[in-house]
């Protein structure tokens, strides 16, 4: 939605000023923002195919400029094999694995964003949800999130703020 991608903005913003890498799918609305923020820091994309099979197409371009700018694509697939709907919840499962948190800035319930917080929560990481209206598919997924341990939040201070106790909770790990 218009204002996921605005989040997606303020939010991806504060976290590469912050120097906090991003990690994310390299789809396209939200993941894209998220990854064009994350450029200066260098940031990771996980792939549902193989790392010559960048998904979407149209983000061709910025999956070159994400490793030109010291980042990263990952991939678990092996070479020649190209995206598939099957592909992207393990994609997100890695995703999940590889990250210190999950911010979800917005997602139905079965969504992809959902899937990976899912799978951070059941790994015992901070998982991040932005508030959403109930009543729209896009809240519903935060929603969710929220009843399985998630935390809300409404602005990047509460985010930074949840992100530093899982800081903390790291390094006395």
């Amino acid at each position: 939605s218009a204002l996921g991608m605005d989040a997606a903005k303020c939010f991806s913003s504060y976290l590469a000023a912050l120097k906090i890498q991003i990690g994310s799918g390299l789809a396209r609305g939200i993941d894209t923002i998220a990854h064009e923020r994350g450029l200066t820091i260098g940031t990771v994309a996980v792939l549902g195919g193989d790392v010559g099979h960048v998904y979407p197409e149209e983000n061709q371009n910025l999956a070159e400029q994400i490793l030109t700018n010291g980042g990263s694509l990952l991939s678990s697939f092996p070479l020649r094999q190209i995206p598939l709907p099957q592909n992207f919840p393990a994609r997100n499962e890695i995703l999940a694995a590889i990250s210190a948190g999950v911010i979800v800035v917005e997602g139905a319930k079965k969504s992809g964003a959902v899937i990976t917080g899912r799978h951070a929560l059941a790994l015992g990481k901070t998982v991040v949800a932005l508030t959403q209206d109930f009543r729209s598919d896009f809240g519903q997924g935060a929603i969710l999130l929220n009843q399985e341990g998630a935390v809300l939040v409404t602005s990047e201070a509460e985010m930074d703020e949840a992100l530093r106790i899982l800081g903390n909770a790291l390094e006395h790990a």
